[in-house]
């Protein structure tokens, strides 16, 4: 079983780190109380609420069902309470939602995805 988990990690990781990889994907992530998927086309969908702009889709309004929002290309996701970050393939991060705390890297929130690096 400890092999096992070992390659899977260094398969995911070869994944990640192989920017020639075309997508990583499907993944999903969840935060506190919202969920972003990508799909293995490399397009993002998010669903929950959304008074931090988690979603991604320019606006506060919250989600029953997954809505796609503007950004392509995605290799990996990931979701923290109320923000939501993705890793592009050209090695890009992009990140929105809450950022009380700094967890964007940058000022206020961001009610879309918007380049960190």
């Amino acid at each position: 079983m400890k092999n096992r988990i070992a390659l899977l990690l260094m398969t995911a990781l070869g994944v990640i780190t192989d920017a020639s990889a075309v997508f990583a994907g499907p993944a999903v992530a969840a935060g506190t109380n919202h969920t972003v998927v990508q799909t293995d086309t490399g397009t993002v969908w998010t669903w929950g609420a959304n008074a931090s702009g988690q979603l991604g889709d320019g606006t506060t309004t919250g989600r029953l069902t997954p809505t796609s929002i503007a950004i392509t290309g995605v290799m990996a996701i990931a979701a923290g309470g109320d923000s939501s970050y993705a890793l592009k393939t050209d090695g890009s991060v992009w990140a929105w939602g809450a950022n009380g705390s700094g967890q964007l890297g940058t000022a206020p929130r961001r009610h879309a995805p918007r380049r960190w690096r």
